[in-house]
């Protein structure tokens, strides 16, 4: 009976240390990479696991970025609370 507790208890302390084991190789290769490319902004493909830079749409179609009145203009609020407090100042 001693014997078999002692196997049993080997047994289980072998699969925990597998375990342990996977779980370790799992983040190193898996989540550890995700995470370090999400930090620097960039974007995680998971099918081909590699981080890609984002690309500008301009450096694709190769056009020429024109500040148009859709990215110039300001939102009302802020261009009247702006307005508002160069009025109150003497």
């Amino acid at each position: 009976m001693f014997r078999m507790i002692n196997r049993t208890t080997v047994a289980f302390l072998g699969v925990f240390l597998i375990a342990c084991l996977a779980a370790l190789v799992y983040h190193v290769f898996f989540v550890w990479p995700q995470q370090d490319c999400d930090q620097r902004g960039a974007w995680w493909d998971a099918k081909d696991r590699q981080c890609a830079a984002p690309m500008e749409i301009w450096k694709i179609t190769g056009r020429t970025v024109t500040h148009g009145p859709a990215s110039a203009a300001t939102p009302p609020a802020a261009s009247a609370g702006a307005a508002a407090s160069r009025a109150a100042k003497p």
